[in-house]
């Protein structure tokens, strides 16, 4: 399946964004000692998530159509075992 320079930029976004939140939950599960580490790591993921969405709104017309050569689909299920 061919993928988009967009289609990558925004799975990229989408896969943090399920990082960021899952991150939340184990926050709200850490202790006391663990959640600066847990807020520090949401802090970073918000930035690269900002980041990403500027860098798609800056695109050049003709950029976001352009075809990948390599797949660059993210897997984001995440596991529970």
């Amino acid at each position: 399946m061919a993928t988009t320079y967009r289609e990558a930029i925004q799975r990229q976004q989408n896969a943090l964004q399920q990082v960021y939140e899952n991150a939340e939950g184990l926050r709200d599960n850490a202790t006391a000692d663990e959640k600066d580490a847990w807020n520090s790591l949401r802090g970073l993921l918000n930035t690269a998530i900002s980041t990403l969405y500027k860098l798609d709104n800056k695109l050049i017309p003709g950029r976001p159509e352009v075809i990948l050569k390599n797949n660059y689909l993210i897997n984001t299920k995440i596991s529970t075992k």
